[in-house]
């Protein structure tokens, strides 16, 4: 029985001008040896007729079988096998990999077959001697002449020994000398299996074929037998699969395609690293919200204020109005804590804003603060960084690196100088009297405050401030009398009294009170006190600044934090899009290369891997440097957001732990990228799967 049986087969390709038939009606059959020769004018189908034997292309119509097993219909598995054990071709262009080396354009298709090096390596020495190519087994092939490149594409196709070779123009681009050479070998070989050779040598031909068959716009017009030869046996060769050849390409893929990998691997660590540092900020900054709170003396300070009704006499309007909360208020909105002081806002007498002057030149643009504990004996201790504590002396103050700013001098330069305030405040109090209805008196100050600590606080939206003593003000003004006041009440009267007496809505009050917390483990539940208060629209209200930093400083954080969602999102996209990208341009300047893989024998999946394996140590790699790099990174911008800020750790990447999982986040992040990668670089091999073989084997 014939090894191959063409029955009516036509191939038809679709033109501007209609159909074209390359083959038409085309039935033939081929005995299991001899030199059979195929010609005709160029155009002729020779080569078509010879593609459809090795598979790479399909007949529109007809039947085609190998051995009684149609191969137009063989899976992926059959079609490599088919390759590895029955079939080879020696292409007119060789089709050698130009960078392996001679042994190793030899032996591929004995790895694909799953073959040992040491197997391979002896029957590549065999034939090499045989074919007096041993003084070129660890040469490249780009450097080899073009009779040498075809011994070596012949042994390439014999060392498998397939039952069928085909050659295309085998002696086309060689000499006479080295046609006779190869012709004398292929006429050797035919005596044991098929060869079917295309050719328009006419001499060659006539000299050294058992069979010519003549094409002539895509029909046989002639098929004649020179020499009979006999069917042999089909000797049945076991064979398995193996892709332990892949990862010669992928070193090759990596060594020629050097330029483009670094390329991809700075990429992948900005990346990558920009991944890892956007997620060290997610969760640094969930606590570095507590420890803004943390780095600020003001946290200890706020004030409470009460919104009323006044009803308009004679109207039935009203208008409403700030007032100092009554006691009673203030103890049913405040029972939950325990470690308050509320004391009277004492800004009426000593203003927030006074007038200050510092050698002579005048300081605007600050304000006081007053603490409960300037000693700072419970919290803030932590917080100085030049100079120390301050005494329970009204002239003792500590002011903010702000302030230092403002002063334009440095930390430890400032300590024990002094800054002068002055306020002067006016009062008209009522007599009664329809003659006099109003007495006029004033407190005036002025102070030389000495500078003996300056702390470090959280920067964001903070400014210049000065933090005194209350209760060493509080006994300034319990000893500071209102001389025309007193006269006119005829007891004495001092500012604290004035104040603590004034009406609820009385501009002394300044319609609030101070309120003091003794300890900072309270400040969250005092925070969240003055967000329900706020919540509930409630008529008493708490205001902080420190409260409205921490605020602003979340809404920042939220922003900045889906920002960088967004960012990481891209990020991701990015460095997957460019590694799909090189992967895709690596797979178009290889597609010739991977078209003769197919033909010697490999598998679809082992040639993705080859891109595969490449794109997976390019991320590796960069997944590597990427941490280094993250982690350097993280110190250094900790650093500098630590000394600008007063912030430590606000990048923190959690490494050990991610969503409770050890390590979860580079096994995230690495996850994802494998995957990304994968389905990037699948993609041109699916294309790669509905492309014709034929069309990429021809030469440019």
């Amino acid at each position: 029985m014939p090894i191959f049986l063409l029955d009516k087969i036509s191939k038809k390709y679709k033109t501007h001008e209609g159909d074209f038939f390359a083959l038409k009606d085309v039935t033939l059959s081929f005995n299991s040896k001899g030199l059979v020769s195929i010609v005709g004018k160029s155009g002729s189908g020779k080569s078509t007729l010879l593609n459809i034997l090795l598979g790479i292309e399909r007949p529109s119509s007809g039947k085609l079988r190998f051995n009684n097993e149609d191969i137009t219909k063989l899976s992926d598995k059959k079609f490599s096998k088919y390759h590895l054990k029955d079939i080879s071709m020696i292409f007119q262009h060789y089709n050698l990999f130009e960078e392996l080396s001679v042994k190793e354009n030899i032996i591929l298709p004995l790895l694909m077959r799953g073959e040992s090096r040491n197997d391979t390596n002896k029957k590549a020495q065999k034939y090499l001697d045989e074919f007096s190519l041993n003084y070129l087994t660890n040469q490249i092939v780009k450097l080899l002449s073009g009779g040498e490149k075809q011994r070596v594409a012949i042994i390439r196709a014999l060392i498998t020994s397939p039952k069928v070779i085909l050659c295309d123009e085998p002696t086309g681009a060689l000499d006479e000398e080295n046609s006779q050479n190869i012709m004398q070998i292929l006429a050797k070989l035919s005596k044991d299996i098929l060869i079917i050779h295309v050719s328009h040598n006419k001499k060659l031909v006539q000299k050294y074929s058992d069979r010519i068959i003549t094409l002539k716009d895509g029909q046989v017009i002639s098929d004649e037998l020179i020499n009979k030869s006999e069917n042999l046996e089909t000797k049945l060769v076991k064979t398995k699969y193996s892709s332990k050849w892949v990862g010669l390409f992928t070193k090759l893929n990596l060594k020629q395609n050097l330029k483009k990998n670094l390329f991809s691997i700075c990429s992948c660590v900005f990346g990558f690293a920009s991944i890892f540092l956007s997620f060290g900020f997610y969760s640094g900054s969930q606590v570095s919200q507590d420890n803004a709170l943390k780095n600020n003396l003001e946290v200890l300070h706020a004030s409470a204020s009460e919104t009323t009704f006044f009803e308009i006499e004679n109207s039935p309007l009203s208008y409403e109005k700030s007032v100092r909360p009554s006691l009673d208020t203030i103890e049913k909105q405040l029972e939950d804590f325990d470690n308050l002081v509320v004391e009277p806002d004492l800004s009426y007498f000593f203003s927030p804003y006074p007038y200050a002057t510092y050698e002579n030149r005048v300081i605007e643009n600050f304000q006081m603060i007053p603490l409960y504990d300037i000693a700072l004996n419970d919290y803030g201790k932590d917080l100085l960084v030049s100079g120390n504590v301050g005494t329970e002396l009204l002239t003792d103050v500590i002011v903010n690196e702000e302030f230092v700013k403002v002063l334009r001098r440095n930390n430890d330069d400032i300590i024990d100088d002094y800054i002068n305030i002055s306020n002067s405040t006016l009062i008209s109090y009522p007599t009664g009297d329809y003659d006099e209805p109003f007495i006029k008196d004033e407190y005036s100050y002025s102070f030389d405050l000495r500078i003996c600590g300056v702390v470090k606080e959280f920067s964001f939206l903070n400014t210049p401030k000065i933090y005194y003593s209350y209760p060493a003000v509080k006994k300034e003004l319990s000893v500071s009398y209102l001389e025309n006041i007193s006269t006119q009440t005829h007891k004495p009267i001092n500012c604290l009294d004035y104040i603590e007496n004034a009406k609820e809505d009385d501009v002394a009050s300044n319609y609030s009170v101070d309120i003091f917390l003794t300890s900072i483990d309270s400040t969250n539940s005092f925070f969240n006190k003055i967000k329900d208060l706020k919540d509930e629209n409630s008529s008493f209200q708490i205001e902080s600044k420190a409260y409205e930093i921490q605020q602003s400083y979340k809404t920042f954080i939220s922003s900045f934090s889906t920002t960088l969602f967004v960012f990481v999102i891209i990020a991701f996209l990015g460095v997957n899009f460019i590694l799909g990208m090189i992967s895709l341009s690596t797979f178009i300047e290889n597609k010739k290369s991977s078209a003769i893989l197919t033909c010697l024998g490999a598998r679809h999946y082992s040639i993705q891997s080859i891109y595969l394996s490449e794109n997976y140590i390019v991320i590796f790699i960069s997944l590597v440097f990427s941490v280094l790099i993250s982690m350097l990174s993280q110190t250094i911008l900790n650093s500098i957001i630590e000394n600008s800020f007063s912030l430590s750790n606000l990048i923190t990447i959690p490494w050990l732990s991610f969503l409770n999982i050890p390590f979860g986040l580079l096994a995230l992040v690495s996850l994802v990228a494998f995957v990304f990668s994968t389905i990037f670089t699948l993609v041109p091999m699916f294309i790669y799967r509905h492309i014709s073989l034929s069309d990429e084997l021809r030469d440019e």
